[in-house]
C-alpha cells in the first residue's frame, strides 16, 4: 500500500457545535432556508468567497446589511470551533514515517479549507483536494482520478479512508480501490471498519 486518501469531516476532525447547529442558527435567522440549502449546496462546486456567497444570498432573499453580517459572523464561528481527533496528529505522523503519500479529500466550501489551516495539518499530506477548488464533489470519479494522476498511483496502491458511505465508499468503489469506513460509534454493520484512526496500523503493516 503505497497512499491512503482521508476524508476530513468524522475522519480526521469535527466541528463542535455540529456544522447543522450553525446551519440552523441562520435558517432562524433568514427564514429562507430552501434558498440557503440550494445556494450552499451548489457552492461546493463553485469558487465563491464566504463574502461573495453571503452577497448572493442577501440579493437572492433581499436580506438587509445588518443581518448579513450576523450571518457571516455565525458561518465563520466555525473555524475557531474546529477540533481534530485526539489520535489525528499521532497516525498522520506515524504513517509519514512509513513512507506512505497522504491525501486530504473533503467535499467542502472555502471555510472547509481555513479550517484545515487553523487545524495545522497542512503539512502532512502529499496533495489536498477541496471540492469548491476542484468544482467536483465525492463520490465523482473524476476528484479520485486527479489524485491518481498527479502522485501516478493506481487503485490497488491505496485505501480511502471515511465515515460516509454513500460518498467515501461510493467514491472508492467508482475506481475499484479499497475502503475502510471509520465508524467511530460503532453504528454501521460493515466490514472492514474501525472506531479510531489508530487501528490503522493493522491493516498497513
Amino acid at each position: 500500500m503505497k497512499a491512503i486518501i482521508f476524508d476530513l469531516w468524522g475522519t480526521l476532525a469535527y466541528t463542535e457545535p455540529f456544522i447543522g447547529e450553525v446551519i440552523e442558527k441562520i435558517n432562524e435567522l433568514i427564514n429562507e432556508k430552501e434558498v440557503f440549502t440550494k445556494l450552499r449546496r451548489n457552492w461546493y462546486t463553485e469558487y465563491l468567497t464566504t463574502e461573495g456567497f453571503f452577497e448572493k444570498l442577501a440579493k437572492e432573499i433581499k436580506l438587509d446589511e445588518k443581518t448579513r453580517i450576523r450571518v457571516i459572523e455565525i458561518w465563520d464561528s466555525q473555524i475557531k470551533n474546529a477540533r481534530l481527533y485526539p489520535e489525528t496528529i499521532e497516525t498522520l505522523e506515524e504513517l509519514k514515517t512509513k513512507n506512505i503519500k497522504l491525501i486530504l479529500i473533503s467535499n467542502t466550501t472555502p471555510i472547509g479549507e481555513q479550517k484545515v489551516k487553523k487545524l495545522q495539518i497542512e503539512k502532512y499530506f502529499d496533495l489536498i483536494l477541496y471540492s469548491f477548488r476542484e468544482g467536483i464533489t465525492k463520490p465523482h470519479k473524476k476528484i479520485f482520478e486527479i489524485v491518481l494522476e498527479k502522485l501516478k498511483l493506481n487503485p490497488d496502491d491505496i485505501f480511502i479512508i471515511g465515515d460516509q458511505l454513500d460518498t467515501d465508499k461510493k467514491g472508492a468503489d467508482s475506481i475499484n480501490a479499497k475502503f475502510i469506513l471509520i465508524d467511530r460509534n460503532n453504528k454501521y454493520d460493515f466490514k472492514p471498519k474501525i472506531q479510531s484512526l489508530k487501528e490503522i496500523q493493522k491493516y498497513i503493516n
